[in-house]
């Protein structure tokens, strides 16, 4: 299989310097793990902001795609936010913390 024909490869090797191969974009996505989805592209960019601001690793998958295309959130599941996999436990326990802190708020 060529980078050509795998979905989101064209998109990286424009906003990197270097071409990923097939194997390194499957090991590069193989470190993150899906901490949340959302269907509201405002409230998907309000937490990753804040995970990003706290220095967490972390990035939306399928942005693009629901962003084009809004239909086809719910058959995709939505914009994932997907954390790199050392550093999950911290960005859980800030999300649990900030909707928390919005649930004694209302």
């Amino acid at each position: 299989m060529s980078a050509g024909n795998v979905p989101g490869i064209f998109v990286l090797k424009i906003l990197t310097p270097d071409v990923l191969t097939c194997k390194q974009f499957f090991v590069f996505k193989m470190h993150f793990i899906q901490v949340r989805s959302y269907y509201n592209y405002v409230n998907a960019h309000i937490t990753l902001g804040m995970l990003q601001d706290a220095g967490i690793n972390c990035h939306l998958a399928d942005e693009n795609t629901i962003t084009i295309h809004p239909f086809l959130s719910p058959a995709i599941g939505g914009m994932k936010l997907m954390v790199y996999k050392s550093q999950v436990e911290r960005a859980v326990g800030l999300l649990e913390e900030t909707e928390e802190d919005a649930a004694g708020r209302s």
